[in-house]
């Protein structure tokens, strides 16, 4: 520390000093006393300030505590409320398609089907024409023998 510190408080001290003097008339016990009760009120007065602060700052950190636990449990509802509704448009996508692949493998079943029945049908009027026309040619094969079959 300076030295210039030292005198500043020395000077203060000595001046703190004169004043409680004159206040007691001279008397320096009576100024003790009055030192000692300025002491106390000056400590009494930073105390309740210090006090209302500190209550005033706890009220105010309670109450900012509380506009955050609301915005905080808003965002939270708001984030679950979208994830629900993404989570509903998915299933309804997902049950769509599903759905979609459903008929269009029934509708290739039936497809198939209805090719499968279409190939045997003219399978069956191709073989009967062949027979018909083999047993046309038969006779007359036949004709040309002699034979009456």
């Amino acid at each position: 520390m300076s030295r210039n510190f030292y005198r500043i408080t020395g000077l203060a001290v000595v001046a703190a000093g004169g004043y409680y003097l004159y206040q007691s008339s001279g008397q320096p016990k009576q100024a003790v006393r009055i030192a000692e009760h300025d002491a106390n009120v000056g400590y009494a007065k930073v105390k309740s300030e210090f006090k209302s602060d500190r209550d005033s700052a706890m009220e105010k950190g309670r109450e900012y505590g509380e506009k955050a636990g609301a915005k905080l449990d808003r965002a939270a509802a708001e984030a679950k409320s979208t994830y629900d509704d993404a989570r509903k448009s998915a299933e309804n996508t997902w049950d769509q398609g599903k759905q979609a692949v459903d008929d269009t493998s029934k509708t290739l079943e039936q497809k198939r089907k209805e090719a499968g029945k279409n190939i045997n049908e003219s399978i069956d009027r191709a073989d009967r024409r062949v027979e018909a026309d083999a047993a046309k040619a038969k006779s007359n094969v036949s004709s040309w023998f002699g034979s009456s079959k």
